[in-house]
């Protein structure tokens, strides 16, 4: 995504939520519990992570009045992290015509499609062009 033109700021949902405590919580008890959680399982730092994950949470809250476009691939992880991101937006009062959600699981051309960091150059312009048209 950095690099396309497409996006003013690409904020990355890094958290493996298939692993893990995710209980009902507010964003900032949520990013505590899951901060810990995964400092504590791997190898990350504790500061950084924080780090990164209040960033794209005060990113979200910030973007309330603008446009969200979730780019995401069809597996499990993915899939969860945009459970908990339609949330989000939800509880700020975000319209629900302010999100597209771009969701890719096969690629023309690629046979055996890994993700989107595999994408030929020129792939994410063509991909959200083709979605726009159709929603």
């Amino acid at each position: 995504m950095p690099g396309t033109g497409l996006a003013r700021r690409v904020i990355y949902w890094r958290d493996v939520l298939h692993e893990g405590p995710v209980p009902e919580a507010a964003p900032a008890e949520l990013r505590r519990i899951r901060v810990s959680y995964l400092t504590g399982r791997y190898s990350a730092e504790r500061a950084e992570a924080i780090r990164q994950f209040t960033e794209r949470d005060q990113a979200l809250e910030a973007n309330r009045d603008g446009e969200y476009v979730l780019w995401f691939e069809a597996d499990l992880c993915d899939q969860l992290q945009i459970a908990e991101i339609f949330a989000r937006p939800a509880g700020l009062g975000v319209a629900a015509g302010r999100i597209t959600l771009i969701c890719i699981g096969e690629h023309p051309g690629i046979a055996r499609f890994g993700g989107l960091g595999g994408w030929p150059p020129g792939s994410c312009a063509s991909c959200r062009t083709r979605t726009r048209a159709r929603g």
